[in-house]
Parts: C-alpha cells; structure tokens; sequence
C-alpha cells in the first residue's frame, strides 16, 4: 500500500470535527458564565425566558456568527445525509434552529450575555447555508475523502497553525486586559446613587479624594487617621472633597490640581450637611454636570488608581448592590465603582478582563466588614492588582487581575489558568492528532502536538513581560498536559483506526503504481 492511497474503512472526521466546532460555538457562546446578578430580574416563567427581544448585533458578530453555524451546518448535514438520505437538509435546519435557540435562551440565564432573535436567525442562515454546500458536495463525498488522505499533513499543519495561533491572540488579549484602556471618557462622578437614580445609598459621607497611583498601605493607614479639611495630607490628590464644612466649600476641588467639577445637588431634605458630612436619604443622585475628564486620563497613563473616602452606613440593610461612590452612567456600564450590600463592600472595576459593568470578576468582602458607625475606605488598583482597605491596614480584597481567569473560572488560584489554557487549546491538539490515525508515525503525532503545546507557553510568556510577574508556570503544566493528551488521543485512535488493505491488496496496488 503506498502512503497516499485510502485505508478501506476511512474514519468519518467529520462527526469529531462536528463535535469539536458544536463545543467551540457553545463555550464561545456562554464562556464565562455567571447568573444574572440582582440589577436583572429573573423571569417569573419558563415561556418568559424563552421570549426573546429583537436583539441587536454588529457586522462582525454577523460575520463571527455565520461562519460558526456554517461550518455546523457543513458537518452535521453531511453526517445526516449519510444516514437518512432525503429530507436530510431539512431535519438539520431543525436541529440547528433548536441549538440556536438553546444558546440564546441559555444567554438570557447568564450575567455576561445579551439574547436576541436576531442572532437565531443569522445562525440559522449560516447554517442553511453550509446544510446546502453540503447537499451539493456529498455526491463526491470519496473524492473529497482521497484529497483530505492524501493532503492530511498539510491540513494537520493549517489547524495546528490557524487555530493556534487564534487562541493565542485571544489568550494573549484576555490575560494583558488589566489595564484601564478601554475607560469611557463620557461617565460622571457619582456619589450615593447610580447615575439612572435606581441604586441609592443611604448614609453620611464625610470626604472623597482620588488619586491617580496605588497608595502604600502605610499612605492609607496615615489618611484614614487624617480628615478630609487637611488638604497637605492629600496635596497629592487629583480630586478632593470635604463635606465637614459649609455647602458653599464643600463642592470645591482642594487638591492641587486645577481641575475643576460642577456638581448637580438636589435641594431636598433628604441631602443635607450635618457638621459631620453629607447625609443623603431617600432616592438622593448628587453627581458631575461633566466627566472629570482629567481624572481618567492620568488614571489610564498611571494604570493605577486610589479612592478614598470615609462613611457612615445609614443601616445595614442596603442592597442592590448600593452605590457610594461611582465613575458610571448606568446599571450596567462603569468605570469603577465602590457599593454597599448589606454588611459587605462590592468592588467593580472595569477592564478588558472584567468588561463594561466591571462584573466578570466578582470583587466583595465576606465576613461583614461593615458595622454601624463610622468606616474609611480605600480601593486601591495598581496594574491589575487591587486591594481594599476597610478602617486602615487590613486588606479585605487583595486579587490580582492578572492571575485570575475570566474564561473558565474566576478565582485568583494556580489551576485556574491550567484549566482554561488546557479547555482552550486542548480541541486544537486533538484534531491535529487525528490525521496521523492511518499512519505509523508516532514521532509525527509527538510533533504536531508539541507544536500544539508550545502557544501556551508563548501567549505567558507575552503575559509575563506585560505585567512584570513570573506567571508562566500554569502554562508550562497547561503545554505539558496539552501535549501529552494529544499524543495520547492520537495513539488510542491509531490502535482502534481500520486495518490497512490485506498483503494481497497492498500487491496489487503497488503492481498498479
């Protein structure tokens, strides 16, 4: 037998390539998954959730979106053509709608996802679309066959490579997203309530002060012992506010910096200045007529940020979560934000990693940090590590952005990036192992899925020097594990993959040739 002719029962590589495209879509789709949050009502019935709104999507989403369902499509009509013959264009478009579907209703559960029919039916047309290349081709379906045979290291090698380097981009692009880039410039600084009025907050606030660089845990223990009307102590600030005083000096910047906010104060009994700060009640929203533009473009040049404020918690029963002090301009869209729920502090701080609503790593204090009386608080970012100062030194939060998972799992823990670079690459490595099922070239199968193995340790090294810290070693056991699970896979298809043609066969090919 020569080394380009067919096995006599070829492997059906399309149900393992279907498998691996119907996983991608569905982890592309709910990858990361977290329940919706309090800020989303939850539908009262099962016929609610499966409503979907209209939906809206961009031209690269339709793009992303019908070249997915196209490939599935392509895959599972030609499976199911093969198996039920006519009509079968017609049961995979019923298929493919139903996991459309399924998507976009599982979406509507998640904290991270939007739903639409829109998307339904651009998925469903991708699909169709491949479902008729499919009808077209399968007539020919050996010949296709005989070119993949006989070009099967070479389209190893586009998989290995195109794939790869894909995942790279993407990992490369999630683990560097701790910094403050993508920032809006357009969100107002608001204090007791979130800027659309639906979250207040309930309590006194006696200051506020911003910096633009991550405070030492010495630098907030001496503030917390400072008020807010000694300015030398913040001169450093960028932003400085005491609410002790007079409403006539209480919304005027004393820091240093000649910039420069008008803020929109409602004139009712529910906000007043009681010697001690701004007491606020009710459905109060005290917030900037304008962004402190000023503020975040130092932040962003800085990457590094310092809050610092001291309050008096009204009760303890404040949910939603309450807002004290945010950079934002509605539920769900933040630059950062520090809240009360009930006895707890929640942080959201909006990166590349984090998203828009600063919610794909859930930052909040456990213990009942917050008791009645008086706190000072200090949220400190710097370069993706962030920490939470509650009355002086004690670090409540300490998690580092960088190191924590927004893919699989979000815990700041050594696994999380094994686990997620292994989910990654992992398909990849085993649909480069699968043509090398008919040969005998186990070294072949070693290096296609060394190759494999080498993207995660080139998208951490990347992360490494981006961030200045030594977090390689997951993706060296991620390569390791990586690699070794494709040459397994490969060598177990190889022992349960057909024979090659009998001695008689193989002579009388070779007499042929």
């Amino acid at each position: 037998m020569t080394d380009d002719s067919l096995p006599r029962q070829p492997i059906h590589l399309s149900v393992v390539a279907l498998v691996v495209a119907a996983m991608a879509v569905t982890l592309g789709s709910l990858v990361p998954y977290l329940p919706p949050d309090r800020d989303v009502p939850a539908p009262a019935t099962v016929w609610d959730a499966l409503r979907l709104p209209p939906g809206e999507i961009s031209r690269r989403e339709v793009a992303v979106h019908l070249a997915s369902f196209f490939a599935i499509g392509l895959l599972l009509n030609w499976n199911v053509i093969r198996r039920f013959g006519r009509g079968a264009t017609w049961i995979t478009l019923a298929v493919v709608l139903a996991f459309a579907f399924f998507l976009e209703w599982m979406q509507g559960l998640t904290q991270t996802r939007h739903t639409g029919w829109i998307d339904v039916v651009v998925n469903t047309a991708g699909a169709g679309g491949g479902a008729i290349v499919a009808a077209l081709t399968y007539r020919r379906r050996d010949g296709w066959r005989a070119v993949f045979v006989k070009w099967d290291r070479r389209f190893a090698i586009a998989v290995i490579n195109v794939g790869n380097v894909a995942l790279m981009v993407a990992l490369v692009r999630v683990h560097t997203g701790a910094t403050l880039n993508n920032w809006d410039d357009e969100y107002p600084l608001v204090l007791a309530n979130e800027a659309t009025g639906d979250r207040p907050w309930h309590g006194t606030i006696a200051g506020l002060a911003i910096y633009d660089r991550a405070l030492s845990r010495d630098e907030v223990a001496d503030r917390s012992r400072r008020p807010f009307n000694d300015a030398a102590a913040r001169a450093d600030a960028v932003a400085l506010y005491d609410f002790s005083g007079t409403p006539e000096t209480a919304w005027t910047n004393r820091a240093a910096t000649p910039m420069t906010l008008n803020w929109t104060v409602p004139d009712s009994p529910a906000s007043a200045f009681d010697g001690r700060g701004l007491a606020v009640g009710g459905s109060t929203l005290i917030r900037t007529d304008m962004p402190p533009v000023e503020v975040y473009e130092s932040v962003r040049t800085s990457r590094a940020f310092t809050i610092d404020t001291s309050v008096l918690p009204a009760n303890m029963n404040q949910d939603g979560p309450a807002r004290i002090v945010s950079l934002s301009v509605d539920p769900y869209h933040r630059n950062v934000t520090l809240s009360q729920s009930g006895a707890e502090i929640d942080l959201r701080v909006r990166t590349p990693r984090t998203g828009p609503n600063g919610y794909l790593i859930p930052m909040r204090t456990t213990g009942e940090v917050l008791a009645r009386g008086w706190h000072q608080i200090a949220v400190v970012y710097d370069r993706g590590a962030v920490r939470l100062y509650v009355d002086g030194p004690p670090a409540r939060i300490d998690i580092d952005l960088a190191t924590v998972s927004t893919m699989i799992v979000r815990r700041q823990w050594f696994g999380s990036e094994v686990l997620a670079a292994v989910v990654l690459f992992l398909p990849i490595s085993l649909m480069a192992s699968i043509p090398w099922i008919h040969r005998r070239a186990v070294a072949a199968m070693v290096i296609g899925s060394a190759s494999v193995a080498a993207l995660p340790l080139i998208a951490f090294a990347v992360t490494a020097v981006a961030h200045g810290r030594d977090i390689a070693w997951s993706f060296v056991f991620a390569a390791i594990a990586v690699g070794a699970a494709g040459v397994t896979f490969g060598r177990a298809l190889h022992s349960f993959s057909p024979s090659p043609a009998s001695a008689p066969d193989r002579a009388s090919a070779d007499g042929a040739t």
